[in-house]
């Protein structure tokens, strides 16, 4: 782990000591990632011959970066991830437009929310 995501981890570990603010927290992101991707996984995108969703390809980037900062925690995001982009490509089959735009916004709305709290 770098220097600089040690100072990083320290500041945040320093202001989310409490519980509730913890749990408020991850929940807030889970929210708003799943909000962020369910509108992508509509794109359909073939990648080197791989059909995948633009979701998938909207992360990747940001996968890489965690893996690289600290491969632990970067191979723990990418599960977190993994499951998330199954349960948005779920919901895209499942549902119509119009239900995803409005589960896109309650999403919105709860994760903000939740980061506020």
């Amino acid at each position: 782990m770098s220097s600089y995501f040690r100072r990083q981890l320290a500041d945040y570990v320093e202001y989310h000591r409490d519980p509730w603010n913890c749990a408020m927290h991850v929940f807030g992101i889970v929210f708003l990632f799943l909000a962020a991707i369910l509108p992508l996984s509509l794109w359909p995108v073939t990648v080197f011959g791989i059909q995948t969703s633009a979701a998938v390809v909207a992360a990747m980037p940001v996968l890489v970066y965690w893996i690289l900062l600290d491969f632990a925690l970067g191979a723990g995001i990418l599960a977190a991830a993994a499951v998330l982009l199954s349960t948005a490509a779920a919901i895209v089959g499942h549902v119509t437009t119009a239900g995803m735009w409005s589960l896109t916004a309650v999403l919105i709305v709860v994760g903000v929310a939740c980061q506020i709290i």
